[in-house]
């Protein structure tokens, strides 16, 4: 093996956009990440050799087993506990699900499991996927949705923290009874960032529901930066998007095996029912060489964990990740744990590393001549291992004849970089936040693949495009 080299340089090595457009800084990271080269080489290696669909011959036999290593590595990936028959994929988060909802519905119907005025939580700081869904159910039952709302930060962790909201458990307890059914929330809000604490909130609602509550979580903002463990979360439903975790459009969620016996309703054709897995519950086929493509993020974060608890990293390691025989690793395979305990390892370097960059961002938009031109969103924070570098903000009184469009065209006009404005389709969360929900906020948000110094020069630039210095102070 060669030299070994920073962690930062193997990683970025590993994503085509980042080695192809080395100056640009890929900021936008919360409404999509970059895609890993092995990721695309997986997607094209199925279409090219194995685009059939299943059936007993052989070539079909070579596809089955590259969607079932698909299956079997996103189980691993919530955990060395989960079994591939807890996994399901779909087009996206938010068909994933109404998908879910329709399940419930069809027990509600045949089962009378729920009744006219039980209720569902969902909550304010949430993107509309865990909410509209919830909403609309609820509409054609008689259901009763109740919000658990965001808190104003008191005290406040920074000064000056303007437009300070945060989605606690304190406020959880007072919208959670014996009628409540099911409560929605997020891991992680895509617009304040910062990480909800879904054990608190899991003891509160079975406590509250007298264990009659089911819990289902958007880890869409979190997957990126922690990693999705619902069996240890103690939670019913988990969804997030692959392509904000480093690989192709398509979604996926966890479906405990108890919710599967106890509350859901098969979607499929009525002569696949029996089939085993989730499969029945999917009310359509499978997106074959997409489910084989997210073998290669998962390998991906093998080899980074790995690499890192041996402190042997090369430029290659990562772009190189050796495939796994993920089928044979399941529950109490050989290997399955110490496979689980290196993906622990990537991703607490992923949030040590992300942290840094907090930090670094946050020391000059913190800066006392910042506070009039810069309003940063939530109660941002470095050091706490709580906050993902997820950093929204709007614009204070020194530039406000600006406009926030204004101020977000005159940031990334000529900026070689990416940031998003609007409501990050969390209606509520701006609504409550007291902004207009058609400005909402410019975002910035960044990913393991970023570097210290990217994150300098976006809060640089920023800072200096809306107060007209040419320099920030460091």
């Amino acid at each position: 093996m060669s030299a070994s080299v920073d962690p930062i340089d193997a990683v970025r090595n590993a994503f085509p956009a980042i080695v192809k457009n080395p100056d640009y800084i890929f900021s936008e990271n919360a409404g999509g990440c970059q895609v890993l080269g092995s990721v695309v080489a997986k997607i094209s290696s199925y279409l090219v050799d194995t685009n059939v669909q299943m059936a007993d011959y052989q070539l079909a036999k070579a596809a089955k087993a590259r969607v079932d290593a698909g299956y079997a590595a996103t189980a691993l990936y919530l955990g060395h506990d989960v079994s591939p028959d807890e996994v399901m994929f779909g087009a996206s988060a938010t068909q994933l699900v109404e998908n879910l909802s329709r399940m419930i519905e069809e027990s509600i119907i045949q089962q009378h499991l729920w009744v006219a005025g039980d209720e569902i939580v969902i909550t304010e700081a949430d993107h509309e996927t865990n909410r509209g869904a919830w909403k609309r159910l609820a509409a054609r039952h008689g259901l009763v949705i109740k919000q658990w709302k965001t808190s104003e930060i008191s005290p406040p962790s920074v000064p000056n923290p303007t437009l300070g909201k945060e989605l606690h458990t304190a406020n959880l307890a007072d919208v959670v009874n014996e009628r409540t059914r099911l409560v929605c929330f997020t891991a992680c809000s895509n617009v304040l960032g910062k990480l909800v604490d879904i054990p608190a909130a899991v003891k509160i609602i079975k406590e509250k529901s007298g264990g009659k509550a089911w819990t289902c979580v958007d880890a869409v903002a979190y997957a990126p930066h922690r990693r999705p463990k619902p069996k240890d979360l103690g939670v019913d439903f988990m969804f997030w998007s692959w392509y904000k975790v480093f690989g192709p459009h398509i979604g996926a969620m966890y479906l405990s095996r108890r919710a599967q016996e106890q509350l859901l309703t098969k979607l499929n054709h009525h002569f696949v029912q029996h089939y085993p897995g989730t499969y029945p519950f999917q009310p359509s086929s499978q997106q074959y060489e997409l489910i084989y493509s997210v073998t290669a993020v998962v390998e991906y974060l093998v080899a980074l964990g790995s690499a890192l608890t041996s402190s042997k990293i090369s430029a290659s390691t990562l772009a190189e990740a050796p495939e796994v025989k993920w089928v044979e690793l399941q529950g109490d395979a050989p290997g399955s744990k110490a496979l689980s305990q290196v993906i622990d390892a990537a991703y607490d370097w992923i949030a040590s590393h992300e942290d840094a960059m907090l930090a670094v961002c946050l020391h000059i938009l913190r800066k006392p001549e910042l506070k009039d031109a810069i309003q940063i969103v939530g109660d941002v924070v470095d050091g706490t291992k709580t906050q993902t570098p997820i950093i929204a903000f709007t614009i204070g009184s020194l530039v406000v004849r600006t406009s926030l469009a204004d101020a977000y065209n005159s940031i990334l006009g000529d900026s070689k970089m990416g940031a998003q404005r609007g409501h990050m389709y969390a209606y509520d969360m701006i609504k409550a936040l007291g902004l207009q929900v058609d400005d909402g906020v410019i975002r910035f948000s960044l990913a393991h693949y970023n570097t210290t110094d990217e994150a300098r020069k976006i809060v640089e630039t920023v800072a200096g495009k809306l107060t007209g210095a040419d320099t920030v102070p460091h």
